[in-house]
């Protein structure tokens, strides 16, 4: 851990079914207006998740995870055994990782079928970060935040004292930052960044990792 902060405030939430509004474009007709709704078995609190190809992720308290089409159609359904408060993390790849109040995280494809499922000893509010090394984050009210590894394996986990509904956020440079309902915020250090090499950006140029072994161009990484 790199350091932590105290007073997190907690997790909103949305409605019951999933509403898209139009916007400024004149095509979809008045500001404001409504294009489609879809409706499901309870409350949707998961926010919604755009694929790179257009279709929209969101999981309700019914228990299942829903892709749409743009238009507002059903592409698939997957129920999990719990309701779902978490919001999904989408992949470059399609793939899908989200929690579910039956404690387990699951990874699925882009086409809804089951990948694989890890099981925390909590509920999983917290919706799932992706690194760019393809690291999955999440944190589970067992009071950890979890690494996986893109075949649901677990890389290390970090216990809080406190359970865990917020979700984690990704620096640049390979921090996690995670709240926790132990009044604190935590900064965890991951050390992707010293096996990638990544490039990071300083006042509009780019300089590279002094953790990773290459001369930096100015300034401290």
């Amino acid at each position: 851990m790199k350091w932590e902060t105290h007073n997190v405030a907690a997790k909103s939430h949305l409605l019951g079914l999933l509403l898209v509004l139009a916007g400024i474009d004149a095509s979809l007709g008045q500001e404001g207006t409504k294009i489609w709704e879809f409706g499901t078995g309870a409350a949707v609190n998961s926010a919604a998740a755009i694929g790179v190809d257009g279709s929209i992720y969101f999981g309700s308290l019914d228990g299942k995870v829903y892709a749409l089409n743009a238009n507002g159609s059903k592409r698939w359904e997957f129920a999990t055994q719990a309701g779902i408060t978490s919001s999904p993390a989408v992949d470059a790849d399609g793939s899908v990782f989200i929690g579910s109040l039956d404690s387990k995280l699951y990874g699925l494809t882009s086409n809804g079928a089951f990948r694989w499922a890890f099981r925390t000893s909590g509920q999983v509010n917290s919706s799932p970060a992706i690194s760019p090394d393809g690291t999955i984050y999440f944190g589970s009210m067992d009071q950890n935040l979890y690494a996986l590894d893109r075949s649901g394996a677990k890389k290390w986990q970090f216990t809080t004292a406190g359970a865990i509904f917020s979700s984690p956020a990704v620096a640049e440079e390979g921090t996690i930052y995670v709240g926790s309902r132990d009044n604190k915020l935590y900064a965890i250090n991951t050390g992707w960044h010293q096996k990638m090499g990544i490039r990071h950006r300083l006042l509009g140029r780019f300089i590279t990792c002094r953790w990773c072994g290459r001369k930096n161009i100015r300034g401290v990484a």
